[in-house]
């Protein structure tokens, strides 16, 4: 009989002795991935007890055991390939890594598993899946500031109210709305004061502004000087209600992707902010491309910068105007051409929060009281206001 024994290797491949008269196999199969190969394996133990090794049948077998052996390989390959699978998605089929590796194994010239390929498709082979649509790959960081025009500024300034309101006389709004004024001037915008407006009169001015072609300026900036409630300003004879105001300016064709700042010096409650104590210490202080076609949400591109948090007065001295004013004023006016809008408005924010403090005033009820002004950004990109050129 003779002896015949079987020794696998790491991919599957067998090899074979003959020597001595007695017949006995024996194999081993290390790991799940030899699984297949080894009852290959079994098989053909079993087949060559029965056959007893004829030289025809050892030819036979030795076919039979090649093709085991490819298949164990190709079973290991195919093993392998497998862990990468194709799930469905309105994007079509992507493949997804079902292990962590995020990648797959491409065998070498030797035959080794070694490199990794990315098992998902780079992000511009996965746009080209969906036709019909341009990405914006390429936005900028900074909206556009370079236009011919920086654009318009107007300011809403209520001082005179209806009686039936009972709501007093604004003194001091004029100064606010000349400072204003004179720094939104400087910036280079087409700036604009609207006296005591009614509700009718501001409607028909925002509406008038969405209605305009826009397409050669910057962005545009509204101010509303004048009373308040959380949601509400006052016109001179109603209240009006903000964001109804602001409708026409979220769907102007030519003002959609520009910034939209919007400035409203009123209360918008009755509350006094009572401050507290606070133990610190000292702290240091677009290109040109190609046009691009994309979407953006109708509420985006809008600061809404109010004089104080919901709830809360706001201050207004009679002789300097208001708080919130005056430090506006005074931070853009240091900062506009070399800083970011968000960053001078929390400048504004810590001007107003530290700097101001109601002292002059015989009611002791109001006396020593705090102010905080309410950003809200919901801008996509950085603005900057570059000096405007003699071109422009």
């Amino acid at each position: 009989m003779q002896h015949i024994s079987f020794a696998t290797k790491g991919e599957g491949f067998g090899s074979f002795l003959f020597g001595g008269t007695e017949l006995s196999a024996s194999f081993s199969c290390k790991g799940t991935e030899q699984t297949a190969m080894g009852v290959f394996e079994v098989i053909m133990v079993v087949l060559l007890e029965v056959l007893k090794l004829s030289v025809v049948n050892t030819l036979i077998l030795g076919v039979f055991w090649c093709l085991a052996s490819g298949s164990g390989s190709a079973g290991n390959d195919r093993k392998r390939r497998t862990r990468v699978k194709l799930i469905k998605s309105n994007q079509g089929a992507i493949p997804v890594d079902t292990e962590e590796t995020c990648g797959l194994d491409t065998p070498d010239a030797g035959g080794k598993y070694q490199s990794r390929q990315p098992a998902f498709p780079r992000p511009s082979e996965r746009r080209q899946s969906l036709p019909g649509i341009k990405y914006s790959v390429n936005v900028s960081d900074c909206y556009n500031m370079n236009h011919t025009k920086r654009g318009q500024a107007i300011i809403i300034n209520n001082k005179h109210f209806d009686p039936d309101l009972e709501m007093g006389t604004r003194k001091g709004t004029e100064i606010d709305a000349q400072n204003l004024d004179n720094m939104l001037s400087g910036m280079g915008f087409t700036s604009s004061i609207k006296d005591d407006c009614t509700a009718k009169n501001m409607t028909d001015i925002i509406s008038e502004v969405a209605q305009q072609n826009h397409a050669d300026e910057d962005c545009f900036v509204l101010v509303i000087l004048t009373h308040g409630e959380p949601d509400r300003v006052y016109a001179t004879d109603y209240l009006v209600n903000v964001d109804d105001l602001l409708t026409p300016l979220k769907t102007c064709p030519s003002l959609a992707g520009k910034p939209k700042i919007i400035i409203i010096q009123a209360c918008r409650g009755e509350k006094l902010d009572e401050g507290t104590d606070v133990v610190d210490a000292k702290g240091g202080g677009e290109d040109d491309m190609d046009p691009v076609v994309y979407r953006v949400p109708v509420e985006a591109d809008f600061l809404m910068a109010f004089a104080c948090v919901p709830g809360y007065f706001a201050w207004r001295n009679e002789e300097q105007g208001s708080w919130f004013v005056q430090a506006l004023v005074e931070v853009l006016r240091e900062n506009w051409a070399r800083m970011d809008l968000l960053t001078m408005m929390t400048r504004v924010c810590k001007k107003v929060a530290l700097d101001f403090e109601s002292t002059k005033t015989s009611n002791r009820k109001f006396l020593h009281k705090k102010q905080v002004p309410c950003i809200s950004s919901m801008l996509t990109r950085d603005v900057y206001f570059p000096p405007m050129t003699d071109q422009q």
